[in-house]
């Protein structure tokens, strides 16, 4: 989520309005998509979204993926596969292999492709360093102080990530 809020995707359900077609990575929102003329999923498990789609593309798992992640914390972490990967395709060419029948070139052949065009987009990313945080605000907040006499202090959201919600309830 980091990495997108750096790459200034900030929108949320709110921008789904008038969308016909939606291409979801590795998500299962929590919001009616049935208002949808086209839906297609890339997931590495059959999450209720995915059960809805028109079209569904096997995700390759973090386990199987080379490159860098950015957490919360604003981290930039170095990931390196430790399983072979279990489908034909990674998940940074299929955005890709979709523009390409649109007759539209991303210029990416590889994942330092990606790193290049990410450092030209975010300044932060061309002086960053594997196992350093990066600088900047983490997230965008607008705090606003109330009194609340009784009730939670927070309202956890829940999390869209299918992978990541089937860990949390392995260990909870």
């Amino acid at each position: 989520s980091q990495g997108l809020i750096d790459l200034g995707i900030t929108a949320g359900a709110e921008a789904l309005d008038g969308v016909k077609g939606l291409l979801c990575f590795g998500e299962d929102p929590d919001v009616d998509l049935s208002s949808l003329e086209f839906l297609m999923v890339s997931d590495t498990h059959m999450t209720k979204t995915a059960a809805s789609a028109d079209v569904v593309i096997p995700a390759t798992s973090f386990v199987s993926a080379n490159g860098t992640f950015i957490n919360t914390d604003r981290r930039l972490q170095a990931v390196n596969a430790a399983v072979e990967k279990e489908v034909e395709v990674a998940n940074w060419e299929i955005p890709g292999a979709i523009a390409s029948v649109y007759e539209v070139d991303f210029g990416f052949a590889s994942e330092d492709d990606i790193k290049a065009e990410l450092k030209d987009v975010n300044k932060l990313y061309a002086e960053g360093k594997v196992g350093e945080r990066l600088g900047g605000i983490l997230q965008p907040v607008d705090p606003k102080f109330v009194t609340i006499p009784d009730g939670a202090m927070v309202s956890p959201l829940k999390s869209t990530n299918n992978l990541m919600n089937k860990i949390n309830a392995e260990l909870f």
